[in-house]
């Protein structure tokens, strides 16, 4: 993550953001430790840009998760899809 490390709130700067980059995905699925997560959440309230990238992320996937979830399909899709794949298997 490149951003300004003067603005970074916590005072070992450049390395725990650098961490906190790698991790965010995985922090953001609950997929880390909880040492990992307490690492993570430390360095986020503490660094206004990794906040900012953190911030970022999570609505990216709320987007993500609600628009493409509910997208409409025909009611047909699934049998045609089928009939599709018996056809090509015979």
């Amino acid at each position: 993550m490149e951003h300004n490390h003067s603005s970074c709130g916590d005072a070992n700067g450049s390395h725990d953001c650098d961490m906190v980059f790698a991790k965010l995905q995985d922090f953001i699925d609950k997929e880390l430790s909880e040492q990992e997560i307490r690492e993570v959440e430390i360095h986020i309230s503490l660094c206004p840009p990794c906040a900012v990238e953190y911030r970022f992320e999570t609505s990216v996937l709320r987007y993500m998760k609600g628009g493409f979830c509910k997208m409409s399909v025909p009611a047909d899709l699934e049998s045609r899809c089928l009939k599709a794949l018996a056809e090509e298997e015979a």
